[in-house]
C-alpha cells in the first residue's frame, strides 16, 4: 500500500505530527495526504515517479508544487539548502527532510503563499 510505503520512506514527517488524512483505500492507491494543522502534503505515486503538492487548510482546494514552495522560501532565506526538483524519491525525501521546519512555519510566509499561483 501506498501508505506504508511513504511511511517507510518519509517516515520523519510522521515524527513532526503528520497523519493521514485521506485514507488511500478510499480513493486509488496513487495518492495519499498528509496533514498537520494547517499544512497538508498530497504524495503521488505514478509508476517510479512521485510528485509532492503542498496545500494548507486556508486556501481550500488549492494545491502548489513543493518546489514552488521551497523556491519562495529559499528567496525568503529560510530555506538555506541547495535541492534540484526532481520527480524522484531520493531528491524529495532529502529536500522534504531539509525544508519541514521552515515549511511548518506557515504563519511567516501566509501571505506570500496566497498570492502564488495554484496548480
Amino acid at each position: 500500500m501506498l501508505v506504508d510505503e511513504i511511511r517507510k520512506k518519509l517516515g520523519f514527517l510522521f515524527e513532526h505530527g503528520f497523519v493521514v488524512a485521506e485514507d488511500a483505500n478510499q480513493a486509488d492507491d496513487w495518492t495519499v495526504v498528509l496533514a498537520r494543522e494547517v499544512l497538508l502534503l498530497r504524495m503521488t505515486h505514478d509508476r517510479s515517479d512521485w510528485f509532492v503538492d503542498v496545500g494548507y487548510t486556508f486556501l481550500p482546494d488549492k494545491w502548489f508544487e513543493l518546489w514552488d514552495i521551497l523556491a519562495m522560501l529559499k528567496k525568503r532565506g529560510e530555506f538555506p539548502h541547495e535541492y534540484r526538483a526532481t520527480n524522484k524519491m531520493s531528491g524529495i525525501r532529502s529536500a522534504l527532510h531539509s525544508a519541514i521546519e521552515a515549511m511548518l512555519q506557515v504563519d511567516r510566509y501566509k501571505e506570500e503563499v496566497m498570492s502564488l499561483k495554484a496548480i
